[in-house]
């Protein structure tokens, strides 16, 4: 069961000693936001399943590429052949073999019949079309000779959370470990000194710490020539 927003909330105030909510809920959102799109890019180990319907990869005859209807795509892990555009279902046992982008174009220009993809590429669509940025362009080969259904497995940018009532999709321990962070980000705009932000960041696990705290470094001021980076 995660660990809501509200229940967050009331951790990073308990942390900060902020019993008059000094620190508004609009500012904790945005932290709480920022910090969990970080941890999710860190240590996402929970890919999501997407049929045909949902992602868009309906192959009509001859159709080279296809388009995903989906922007929240992170990482594609593997696509397969599916029994029908609802279902996650195989319809052919294997996943399909993944090739760079240049070598799917120059097979489909180098062999040009039909028949059952058995490779594909990924490429990220490059545009200033905001509805179109993060959607995912698809090659195949053989070129489609009839109707076909791909499922997809992928991990994905988290939705943005909008409330209070939100949580995050992680254990419990993560939750308090993203609150923790966020309690660490703002404690030193009000006036806790480096001893007791470092406790703070103790009960944030490890590897996690490596992996956040870099980026927290990588946010402070730029040195002078002759100062050496923090």
């Amino acid at each position: 069961m995660s660990i809501t927003l509200a229940t967050g909330y009331t951790f990073i105030r308990d942390l900060l000693s902020d019993g008059d909510s000094i620190v508004i809920d609009a500012v904790l959102l945005r932290h709480v936001n920022d910090v969990y799109s970080a941890w999710k890019v860190a240590s996402d180990d929970r890919p999501r399943l997407f049929t045909a319907t949902q992602s868009g990869l309906t192959l009509a005859v001859n159709d080279r590429s296809k388009t995903t209807s989906l922007a929240n795509i992170r990482q594609v892990l593997r696509i397969w052949r599916a029994s029908s555009a609802g279902s996650t279902g195989t319809g052919s046992g294997d996943s399909l073999e993944w090739l760079e982008p240049w070598e799917l174009i120059s097979l489909q220009n180098e062999l040009t019949d039909t028949g059952t993809p058995e490779k594909f590429s990924v490429e990220r669509i490059g545009t200033d079309t905001e509805a179109d940025q993060g959607k995912i362009l698809f090659r195949f080969h053989p070129i489609p000779s009839t109707t076909f259904y791909y499922a997809l497995e992928a991990l994905v940018e988290p939705a943005a959370f909008t409330g209070s009532s939100d949580a995050p999709d992680l254990q419990d321990a993560e939750c308090y470990g993203v609150y923790r962070v966020v309690a660490a980000r703002i404690a030193p705009t009000m006036g806790y000194d480096d001893g007791y932000i470092d406790q703070i960041w103790r009960g944030v696990p490890e590897l996690m710490q490596q992996a956040l705290r870099v980026q927290e470094k990588g946010k402070g001021p730029r040195p002078r020539p002759q100062e050496n980076p923090a």
